[in-house]
């Protein structure tokens, strides 16, 4: 069974098993995340071993932002993802948010599973050629 929570970022733990699957690296991945502020991630796990985390940023108090979701290769394709987003909105409106932002690069993202969760695309922007995204959870609103 898959479990969901919100794990600190300062927790070694978590970061050990974090990114052991990324592709540029765990060390890499760390400092990645870490130099953005990241102040918790929301985990899924299984038997208490991470298989899957989304990283996350407090903006201000109530606003948050997604940075990095990843699934385990083997986990990949089941739902996991999607059900680590729908969780995080939960767990972080527990919190007390208000606001949830979520900006990518338009291929690395699926834009309807954030519509069906009731995000609004804020903006489209181009970066040095490249197509970048905003969408916007207003709770409450």
């Amino acid at each position: 069974m898959v479990t969901y929570s919100i794990e600190p970022i300062e927790d070694v733990k978590v970061f050990d098993n974090l990114y052991k699957h990324y592709p540029r690296g765990q060390k890499e991945m760390y400092e990645w995340v870490r130099n953005r502020n990241c102040a918790f991630v929301v985990a899924a796990k299984i038997d208490n071993e991470i298989i899957g985390s989304l990283g996350i940023k407090v903006l201000s108090p109530g606003n948050y932002r997604y940075l990095h979701l990843t699934v385990y290769p083997e986990h990949q394709y089941k739902g996991i993802g999607t059900t680590i987003l729908r969780e995080s909105v939960k767990l972080l409106t527990e919190r007390g948010a208000h606001r949830i932002e979520n900006h990518k690069r338009e291929n690395m993202i699926r834009h309807d599973i954030f519509i069906e969760m009731g995000f609004k695309l804020q903006s489209i922007r181009n970066v040095d050629g490249e197509k970048y995204t905003t969408y916007v959870l207003n709770i409450g609103a």
